[in-house]
């Protein structure tokens, strides 16, 4: 049986979409039940990532589990506008 991506992770100590695959860990993590925040830090950050997850993140989000991101500044217009809606939208909930 082949290792899962955070047996990967765990083994190569590097995600580097090489050897490692961001989103697979990812989508392990948030799928196995055992993770309620990730943390993540990634030079970039583009909508068509996240879209690749979403079913992933949603029902993530819906259990409780909590993301935090920090990013670089690269993306692009949608992908901005889509995290400063994200993110004032949160704010009107405090």
């Amino acid at each position: 049986m082949p290792d899962s991506a955070i047996q990967k992770f765990n083994s190569y100590g590097l995600i580097d979409n090489e050897h490692v695959q961001l989103l697979s860990v990812l989508k392990e993590a948030m799928a196995s039940g055992y993770y309620e925040e990730i943390d993540i830090t990634v030079g970039f950050l583009f909508l068509s990532g996240l879209k690749s997850i979403e079913k992933e993140m949603e029902e993530f989000f819906n259990k409780g589990g909590r993301m935090r991101i920090v990013m670089g500044s690269v993306t692009n217009r949608a992908t901005y506008e889509a995290l400063a809606i994200s993110y004032h939208s949160l704010e009107d909930l405090k």
